[in-house]
């Protein structure tokens, strides 16, 4: 199970973008999918989990958004521009 909610560190950058939309047979949006290839992209892009950027999920009251947070401000603009 893929665990959204990271509570340490609490990195001090935040930033909020929309999922991105991966269907299954143009029917169910498949959350796993877009979980992932953003988290792949995280990993590439940004570093390793939990010392570059952690989930955050806390302060998203919209099933549709994704929050992360980031060690570094570029990251989390970086982040925003690729997935905003």
């Amino acid at each position: 199970m893929q665990m959204l909610y990271d509570r340490h560190p609490r990195l001090p950058y935040h930033a909020i973008v929309p999922w991105p939309v991966i269907s299954v047979d143009g029917h169910q949006l498949d959350w796993i999918m877009a979980c992932t290839s953003i988290e792949d992209w995280l990993e590439a892009s940004v570093g390793p989990h939990w010392s570059s950027w952690s989930w955050d999920m806390y302060n998203v009251d919209n099933s549709r958004l994704c929050g992360v947070r980031f060690l570094r401000e570029t990251d989390s603009l970086l982040f925003v521009l690729r997935w905003g």
